[in-house]
């Protein structure tokens, strides 16, 4: 233990300093420090290598931390992302004591042939492809002490948050201790291989009807907590869209149905595969999905998948009312937060996304800038969601990996009315009802308004935004004050030198020194304006369409 806390705390630590000094350029004092946007691309590939240095607990959490752009600036997410759960195999003969532990006897009587060469290497296990009972098998074995090094890991890091937090009241924190809560829950069945076969099983009722979609079939005589038999299948990745084409896949067709398969599992099923990555998704020839690791698969209950479908539907519909109190509802926007700002964001993205031609990163860069102006208000992403947006992100990557002017919210929105048959929810007979529920709520709220004033209760809540502009005006005011009585100080004190020691060098030089004092706080204006816009100053924007990354916003 605490040879693996020195290591990660000496592998952290360079970095903490170093996200510091962009606020404070000298850790405890100094304004914030100017950095290029080179100089944030090199760390962010460091930052990158040393998380994949430091094992597979880190390399698993941080592709959950690598979809959330409300913890970690767009520059930095596109380096994490990039963190691939590939690690180097384990030898042959640890994967035959694996084995031989697991079974209790010689491999060689389990297997009619064993391929020593894995298929695939991961951070949690790898799989290798074998014989059994004349039928193809892909074996997938446990790496050795992998729960162990995980359990250790998880201690380090809750113990590591809980000191930031003491230290720093950052919101990125407190969403980070959510999604690490959320990961110590789920990494220890996904490393459970008698969970993930009772995964399979239940994944393949829920596909039956889907002739489409494969589950591979496993063999339950073979399966223990360590190792798990299933169905070897020839596919293609689906991210392999040269070899597909050259197949005959139609891409477009199948990125459609993984839309329509994921669709189906977040609001119909309730039973999510959440980890969609590439290597996890197969194609046939026929055009057939093969969905392979069942280890990580996320249960939403009715009452949340209802508040999904509200949202969902509002938002095809363009309810902004509706799609703000579903993000209400759902936990993802903390009450407190003015509905206000996020109506006019809500208007914004959506104007962007009814946009022909757009592509995803420029969605992503107005979605930004939209969500800086009012960052100090963040959305809160509760624990039962995390993997549910991680899953989107991920599906969504492959789409624009393939294209990138995908949307898959453009396909999302047809696709759910037509699932969930919100047509009905359309008709004109709905919408004169969702206009009473809507008077009806104004009804409400303006009662709740006089209430507030009869009891002389009314509070106006200044945006943070403001807040922290007029904390740097204030600050900057504070400063030229102190100078000035500096510049005053010098002066006294030169002219009582030179009364007592008549020394002219002494009475120039301090005249001096507090005339260029006086001279720059002249010359150097205070910011003539400062106060709240939705789209932020111009200048960041700026910065931004030029590719250059906002200091403000490094961490």
């Amino acid at each position: 233990m605490i040879q693996r806390s020195m290591k990660i705390l000496f592998t952290a630590l360079p970095f903490i300093l170093s996200f510091i000094r962009d606020f404070r350029r000298f850790i405890f004092f100094g304004s914030e420090r100017a950095a290029d946007l080179r100089f944030h691309q090199e760390r962010a590939e460091r930052l990158t290598r040393k998380i994949a240095s430091l094992g597979p607990s880190f390399i698993k959490l941080t592709q959950v931390i690598s979809t959330r752009a409300d913890i970690i600036p767009p520059l930095y997410l596109s380096a994490l992302s990039k963190l691939h759960d590939e690690v180097p195999p384990v030898s042959f003969s640890v994967v035959k004591k694996v084995l031989e532990n697991e079974y209790h006897r010689p491999f060689e009587e389990v297997f009619e042939s064993f391929d020593p060469v894995p298929l695939a290497a991961a951070s949690l296990g790898q799989v290798h492809k074998g014989e059994y009972q004349g039928a193809d098998v892909a074996v997938k074995i446990q790496r050795p002490g992998i729960h162990d090094m995980v359990t250790t890991d998880l201690k380090i890091i809750q113990r590591l948050l809980a000191i930031l937090s003491r230290l720093f009241d950052a919101y990125q924190l407190r969403a980070l201790q959510v999604v690490v809560n959320e990961f110590s829950r789920t990494i220890f069945d996904e490393m459970d291989f008698q969970k993930e076969s009772l995964n399979i099983k239940r994944f393949q009722g829920l596909m039956q009807d889907r002739p489409d979609i494969l589950v591979p079939c496993f063999y339950p005589d073979l399966t223990t907590s360590k190792v798990l038999v299933m169905r070897y299948y020839d596919g293609i990745k689906i991210t392999d869209f040269e070899r597909l084409k050259a197949a005959g896949v139609d891409v477009e067709r199948v990125l459609s149905k993984l839309i329509e398969l994921y669709t189906q599992q977040i609001l119909i099923d309730g039973v999510v595969h959440a980890d969609p990555h590439p290597g996890n998704i197969l194609v046939t020839a026929d055009e057939k999905i093969v969905l392979l690791d069942y280890g990580l698969v996320v249960e939403l209950d009715s009452e949340t998948r209802r508040k999904l479908i509200d949202t969902t539907i509002a938002g095809a519909r363009r309810d902004f009312d509706g799609l703000i109190e579903g993000y209400y509802s759902l936990g993802i926007a903390n009450r407190e937060v003015s509905p206000t700002i996020l109506r006019e964001a809500a208007e914004a993205i959506f104007d962007i996304l009814s946009q022909q031609g757009i592509t995803q990163r420029r969605i992503q860069e107005i979605a930004f800038e939209i969500l800086e102006s009012f960052y100090a208000f963040p959305f809160e992403l509760p624990s039962n969601l995390v993997y549910i947006f991680k899953t989107a992100a991920i599906v969504e990557g492959i789409g624009t990996q393939y294209r990138s002017d995908f949307n898959a919210v453009k396909d999302i929105v047809p696709l759910a009315r037509k699932m969930l048959r919100a047509d009905k929810a359309l008709s004109p007979c709905n919408r004169v009802e969702k206009e009473v529920e809507k008077l009806n709520r104004m009804y409400q709220d303006l009662g709740e308004v006089l209430r507030v004033l009869r009891r002389e209760e009314w509070r106006v809540r200044i945006h943070p935004v403001t807040i922290s502009q007029t904390e740097k005006y204030v600050t900057r005011v504070f400063r030229r004050a102190v100078f000035g009585g500096l510049a005053v100080v010098v002066s006294l004190v030169s002219a009582i030198l030179y009364v007592t020691h008549r020394n002219i060098f002494v009475l120039s030089g301090g005249l001096a020194f507090a005339a260029l004092i006086l001279l720059f706080l002249l010359l150097v204006p205070l910011p003539s304006t400062y106060g709240f816009s939705l789209w932020g100053d111009v200048g960041k924007k700026k910065r931004r369409q030029s590719g250059a990354i906002d200091s403000d916003r490094t961490f």
